[in-house]
């Protein structure tokens, strides 16, 4: 069996979300499947949004994440935390939505955000993921959680853009490509980044800035 590689690389306006070690992704996919606006007032609603599970707390529920075995879920339940393809046991679900099924992490917070910021704000919200075997060097990390600006991003790679190399592949095209960089309101967006962390009770892994993205996987 061969060795699978794939590269992307990409610059867009972005900003690092911080997460404990070890966050628990299943616990994060509820926050965002299940959020609702409330009064920024309200001491208890600041307290329930800042809360991050690790997988190995207390507060990380085996029962609680394994819950929607054989009983009935709502439609936001069976589409997110407890959609039959993460699995039944909860070492399943985290692996599966961390490794596998990213995308949900993406598509609850994209109807979170929208609850925050209205239609068209073009924030959306990506976990990557590198390595060789899982593992990262150089600096790099073995898995980043971004808030990035969907309109921002640019790439070589575009339409059949790709170099294409036995096993693995570039989004970049074979010749030479100039790409110039979208014009955005930075500061709008940053607000957007701001409005959409505080909502969610989450932290700013760095401030927002343009940056190059490189994704480098292989297993």
């Amino acid at each position: 069996m061969g060795f699978d590689w794939s590269i992307d690389v990409s610059v867009a306006f972005s900003q690092p979300i911080a997460l404990p070690p070890n966050v628990s992704y299943w616990y994060l996919l509820k926050k965002f499947a299940n959020y609702e606006p409330c009064e920024s007032g309200s001491k208890r609603a600041r307290g329930r949004a800042a809360e991050l599970v690790a997988r190995d707390s207390d507060k990380h529920d085996d029962e609680e994440v394994e819950g929607g075995i054989g009983r009935s879920c709502t439609e936001v339940e069976t589409r997110f935390h407890y959609n039959p393809k993460l699995g039944g046991a909860a070492e399943d679900k985290e692996f599966n939505l961390e490794c596998n099924w990213p995308e949900l992490l993406s598509e609850a917070f994209a109807e979170a955000a929208e609850k925050i910021c209205g239609p068209g704000h073009g924030v959306e919200l990506r976990l990557e993921r590198g390595g060789a075997h899982g593992e990262a060097e150089g600096g790099a990390a073995e898995s980043m959680l971004l808030l990035r600006y969907a309109p921002s991003r640019t790439c070589a790679g575009t339409g059949e853009g790709e170099v294409d190399i036995g096993r693995g592949g570039v989004n970049v095209p074979w010749g030479v490509v100039r790409a110039p960089l979208p014009r955005i309101n930075e500061g709008a967006v940053a607000a957007r980044f701001n409005s959409v962390l505080t909502a969610l009770g989450l932290e700013a892994g760095a401030p927002p800035a343009w940056a190059l993205i490189s994704v480098a996987f292989g297993g």
